[in-house]
């Protein structure tokens, strides 16, 4: 029987004798697996922002082809249901959200402005015209009328918000845009311009301001045009019709420029026949009228207007009035008048 050796254990090594590791020496060792963590992913993001960017990219350029293909129909719609929404965000909007947006809003406006070169500058001047052209064709005479009592609201805010030094800064800027305006346009465009510009001026002294300036050619007889109602309204309120009270008004500026030995074609001929002016009583009107003040006297005023109308149909007699200044005699005379027209012929007042 062969005799069983024992195989000899192997040697184990000796224990580690010593101190324990640090909190030091283990936050080195975390800051060691981070680096390497660190270094070993840093090279995916990179192609991470690249993909990103380019999804972006692929995103805005498919939008824009769409943009493009789509219909004029579809494109007004869009645009329609784009200003609704944002008209919509803006009257929500709290003044701290405004104000917000608005700054952010300039801050990056104007860094884009100053990374633009030249041909980015021009381009966006040219598609900026193109879209203000199609805006101010397609808006209607009330939207017009919205859009400049809101740029005018929105200047006169920003002239009283700003400094002295931001008006000087504003004239400063805009008399250098217009130097560099004038100097790069053709002569057909300058041309155009100052035609523009004597047409806005034509319109503006003779419908708003009623003055001519010598280098405006003034349209003929602008005055009497201007102020044909205002020369007729007390024949209007004689309720003539509108032509024959014209007529009158125009007829009794030529007598009393008469008078003073002048001649009204001198100034304006509007061309109205000559017409005699007659005396025109409304006797429903009147009814009407006087019965709308009797409802509205007081009293003491509704005592003296019963008392005359007794009087007078009881054969006449002489009645006195009197009071302070302010107590409503006029009115009442007027109310009497207006009754005693309708079925009298004459009211004789002392």
């Amino acid at each position: 029987m062969a005799k069983r050796t024992k195989k000899p254990k192997s040697k184990q090594p000796t224990a580690r004798v010593g101190r324990p590791r640090t909190r030091a020496v283990k936050d080195k060792a975390r800051e060691v697996g981070a680096t390497t963590s660190t270094s070993s992913t840093s090279t995916t993001k990179p192609s991470q922002k690249r993909r990103l960017a380019m999804k972006k990219a692929e995103t805005a350029e498919k939008k824009l082809q769409r943009k493009d293909e789509e219909s004029e129909e579809i494109t007004a719609k869009r645009r329609r249901l784009d200003a609704i929404r944002k008209r919509k965000a803006r009257v929500e909007e709290t003044e701290e959200e405004h104000k917000k947006r608005t700054s952010s809003n300039k801050e990056r406006t104007s860094r884009a402005r100053s990374e633009e070169t030249e041909d980015q500058y021009r381009r966006r001047k040219s598609s900026n015209r193109v879209s203000t052209s199609r805006a101010r064709s397609e808006e209607t005479e009330g939207e017009r009328i919205r859009r400049m009592l809101a740029n005018a609201e929105r200047t006169f805010k920003a002239r009283s918000e700003g400094t002295e030094t931001d008006t000087l800064k504003r004239r400063a800027q805009n008399k250098e845009h217009m130097t560099v305006t004038r100097s790069t346009e053709s002569p057909k465009a300058s041309e155009s311009r100052k035609e523009a510009d004597r047409k806005r001026h034509n319109s503006h002294v003779t419908e708003d301001c009623g003055i001519a300036r010598k280098d405006v050619k003034v349209e003929e007889n602008y005055l009497g045009k201007i102020f044909v109602d205002d020369f007729s309204e007390d024949f209007l309120y004689k309720h003539l019709p509108k032509e024959k009270a014209e007529a009158l008004a125009y007829n009794d500026l030529i007598d009393r420029m008469n008078a003073m030995g002048e001649k009204l074609d001198k100034w304006m001929s509007l061309g109205y026949e000559r017409i005699i002016p007659d005396d025109v009583i409304d006797f429903d009107y009147c009814s009407k009228e006087g019965d709308r003040m009797r409802s509205t006297l007081v009293a003491e005023q509704e005592e003296v207007v019963k008392a005359v109308l007794d009087a007078v149909k009881s054969g006449g007699g002489l009645i006195y009035v009197d009071g302070p200044g302010g107590s409503g005699k006029t009115y009442v005379y007027l109310t009497l008048i207006n009754i005693l027209q309708v079925s009298f012929l004459g009211l004789a007042m002392v």
